[in-house]
């Protein structure tokens, strides 16, 4: 192995090593977007990534309270009590969970 390849294989371990460690589990992606609305986004503050980041964080908690919403009265024809039904799940899965120990 000459010195030069060895060099380059010490760039590409560190680089690795650094990636990981260093890498807060923030990902870089590519999005595409008209131009005055990236525009209108960079007059109002000229850290882009955290206006994705709040708006995307507004997007999901709009869409989980959409679904929950959505899911009103999905039980209305249940014979017990929202207790009961708990009750009931949770003893199905302690029963699924028994059979798999005892196997």
């Amino acid at each position: 192995m000459k010195v030069y390849d060895r060099h380059i294989k010490d760039i590409i371990v560190w680089n690795k090593i650094h990636t990981e460690r260093y890498n807060y589990g923030n990902n870089k992606k590519t999005i595409s977007l008209p131009e005055e609305l990236y525009r209108e986004a960079e007059g109002i503050s000229h850290n882009f990534s955290e206006i994705v980041k709040e708006a995307l964080s507004e997007y999901i908690k709009r869409k989980k309270i959409e679904k929950t919403i959505s899911t009103a009265g999905a039980f209305k024809d249940l014979k017990e009590t929202g207790v009961e039904y708990v009750d009931k799940m949770r003893q199905e899965d302690l029963s699924i969970e028994e059979e798999r120990i005892n196997r």
